[in-house]
């Protein structure tokens, strides 16, 4: 739990702050950054694909209440860059918000480059 956790805060300091901010701060403050990082990210389910311009990244979802993967585009650096979509079990919340999988697959597609947001959401019934 306690690299999960880690893992998700190295996340966060990416998204806000840009990834070679980050190491350049934590190398000056004496934390070896490339090593925490790799050690975090090697540990997780992670396809990539070298499409020239930047790569194509799967990853397996960290949070076992949420069976999905998320397919996203990173610089050359393994740095974020933006979500292309998120795939997995369809689910929804119970009265006490606790998650109930459905039988059915949901599909979010982020097709806007300038927004957070999914664009398009499919949900898919087994034959």
């Amino acid at each position: 739990m306690k690299r999960e956790m880690a893992f998700k805060f190295i996340e966060l300091l990416n998204w806000c702050v840009g990834h070679d901010t980050v190491r350049e701060d934590l190398n000056r403050r004496g934390f070896d950054f490339d090593a925490m990082y790799s050690s975090l990210v090697t540990e997780t389910n992670k396809l990539e694909m070298d499409l020239g311009f930047t790569k194509l990244v799967v990853e397996e979802g960290m949070d076992p209440d949420y069976k999905e993967f998320f397919i996203s585009l990173e610089d050359h650096n393994g740095c974020y860059i933006q979500d292309i979509a998120v795939i997995g079990q369809d689910y929804h919340y119970d009265d006490d918000l606790e998650v109930v999988n459905e039988d059915k697959v949901r599909v979010l597609v982020y097709a806007d480059e300038g927004n957070e947001d999914y664009t398009h959401k499919f949900v898919i019934e087994k034959y």
